[in-house]
């Protein structure tokens, strides 16, 4: 079966991670009342609702789920292999990069404390202040953080990771689903599926980022029914008028006028979410904006940027803000964003080549092993 390729996905994780980067840059380098002048001349300009780290998390949530569900539903055999290289893609690059936070905390190389002398922040305090021995951290990476979530130990070491057991937990959540689903042979039948599933989970199980759970589920909704959205109605008319809503919907957001509108699993800013991904999906417009190869690129060193750039702005970052009081105001804000986001982009790079895509390829090549002496023990 010939599948589609998603790259323009891929551009828009890759945007959204560079925008959680430029969120994390203001947290850490932003006095808390954002009244410095380098406030004014850099990040009021820019301060769009674009920039918020917190929707762009919810982006992730949704195509996380897209991509699986998808491969889940038109590929032979992917859902068997998934439901163990799941857990292997998530530990591998986490466990790894967490090594390197522990040993740059060991050895001084944040500059978190430094930087809080200048100005505080309660985001840039939160970092590395509490010590580890060698066997204290592994032991809390792998059975604490992974296995049950530990929130203080994800904000002590590196903040982004408090998304990393939402997305194993929600993973085998949907995995149970796509063998149910696939079992059934009608698309009312298996929307339906989906639906009792989903308020069946949440119902009668308590997991903390459930209403990120909810984004999962729709992701999966529109993997599922992704023929029927981009061939329905699909005219540059329709088209446009999406577009105008989306345009509309985003700016009542910015003006928080929904700020007071609550549901029980979601919030208004999770149906924008699947908003901007149902529409990706139709708008030729938008899947060549984000196909450009720079962009795609992006997506492609998306994961290891969202992984590294913490330690990139509490070490070199933090390091040359505290030495070069030049970079504090104004224009010289701009250099360190350029600098920060320069070496973020290489080690990303880099880790992605020798890390994450040989990781990948390891198990790919062992997997019909494992798989072969497993059958083999079962004879």
């Amino acid at each position: 079966m010939n599948i589609q390729r998603f790259e323009y996905l891929d551009g828009i994780r890759g945007v959204a991670a560079l925008i959680v980067v430029l969120s994390h840059f203001r947290n850490a380098f932003f006095d808390a009342f954002n009244t410095s002048s380098s406030y004014a001349f850099l990040w009021g300009r820019l301060n769009y609702f674009f920039l918020t780290g917190g929707f762009c998390v919810e982006l992730f949530f949704v195509l996380s789920g897209f991509v699986l569900a998808y491969n889940s539903f038109n590929r032979a055999q992917f859902l068997t292999k998934q439901w163990s290289k799941r857990l292997y893609r998530l530990f591998v690059p986490v466990f790894i990069t967490s090594i390197v936070y522990f040993i740059f905390s060991n050895n001084n190389l944040f500059y978190f404390e430094e930087l809080c002398k200048i100005h505080y922040s309660d985001w840039s305090s939160s970092h590395w202040v509490i010590k580890y021995t060698v066997v204290q951290f592994i032991q809390r990476c792998v059975y604490d953080f992974m296995l049950f979530s530990d929130w203080q130990f994800v904000m002590n070491i590196n903040s982004s990771l408090w998304t990393i057991p939402i997305e194993l937990y929600w993973s085998y959540v949907l995995f149970v689903l796509f063998f149910i689903v696939n079992k059934l042979t009608k698309m009312i039948w298996k929307n339906i599926a989906i639906i009792i599933y989903t308020l069946s989970v949440l119902s009668f199980m308590s997991f903390k980022g459930i209403e990120y759970g909810v984004l999962f589920i729709g992701g999966t909704l529109l993997a599922l029914n992704y023929k029927f959205i981009v061939n329905t109605y699909n005219t540059k008319m329709v088209n446009l008028i999406f577009i105008i809503i989306i345009c509309i919907l985003t700016y009542i957001v910015e003006c928080n006028w929904l700020n007071q509108v609550e549901f029980t699993f979601f919030s208004y800013k999770s149906i924008l979410a699947l908003l901007y991904i149902g529409i990706a999906l139709r708008s030729s417009l938008i899947q060549k904006l984000f196909s450009f190869s720079i962009i795609t690129w992006l997506g492609k060193i998306s994961f290891s940027l969202y992984l590294i750039h913490i330690l990139i702005i509490g070490s070199i970052g933090s390091k040359l803000y505290v030495l070069l009081p030049y970079l504090r105001h104004d224009f010289g804000l701009l250099i360190l964003l350029l600098s920060t986001l320069l070496f973020s982009f290489s080690f990303a790079h880099i880790f992605t080549l020798c890390i994450d895509e040989p990781a990948m390829k390891l198990f790919d090549k062992y997997y019909p092993k494992m798989v072969n002496i497993v059958s083999f023990r079962k004879l």
